[in-house]
């Protein structure tokens, strides 16, 4: 049930990130509490180590929670656009509260809501209730991290993402993997 929910969330996010391409399987990564929809390329123990990376420089707290209260959904592709046309390289990283997670919701004085979630402090950065319970439910993503290049050959710019160098591991590596290791995963 959990993972079929999880599922349609990955979908639905798709969906309105507004992809043009259908990804043919999504992998997910679970160990222990972490929780990472991979929509990339990439194999799941590259995601991981890109996971570990960012969060080596965080106190261990910080990652403690981030573990026990959200999923991420991790996306890297190229995308073409036709007016004016142009090939882009794009990292996409979401992520959403889990399911089944006790909270509170809380109104600051400046109008903003926070929760306590587990225990934990959490803001929602919304003067609205409906989007703090949409947030909390996992209807909505908590944060969104999303990084666009235009990608050039020489010094003109791509007009197409058909290109079949673009597909290669070495490719892939050259260009996405530093997007992916910039990605904010908190």
């Amino acid at each position: 049930m959990k993972k079929t929910l999880f599922l349609l969330i990955l979908v639905i996010f798709i969906i309105t990130i507004g992809q043009n391409k259908a990804f043919a399987s999504v992998k997910v990564i679970k160990k222990g509490n972490l929780l990472i929809g991979n929509a990339t390329r990439f194999s799941n123990r590259t995601i991981l180590n890109l996971f570990n990376h960012y969060w080596a420089n965080k106190s261990k707290l910080r990652k403690q929670k981030a573990e026990k209260l959200y999923f991420w959904i991790v996306n890297a592709d190229y995308n073409t656009i036709t007016h004016p046309a142009s090939c882009f390289a794009n990292v996409m990283v979401a992520w959403f509260f889990k399911q089944n997670t006790k909270y509170i919701i809380k109104r600051k004085g400046n109008g903003f809501y926070y929760a306590i979630v587990d225990n934990y402090k959490v803001n929602l950065f919304t003067k609205k209730y409906s989007d703090a319970e949409k947030i909390l439910t996992g209807k909505k993503y908590l944060g969104f991290y999303f990084s666009k290049i235009l990608l050039k050959k020489g010094k003109t710019r791509m007009r197409s993402c058909n290109h079949p160098f673009l597909y290669t591991h070495k490719e892939m590596d050259i260009l996405l993997m530093p997007m992916l290791i910039k990605a904010n995963y908190y």
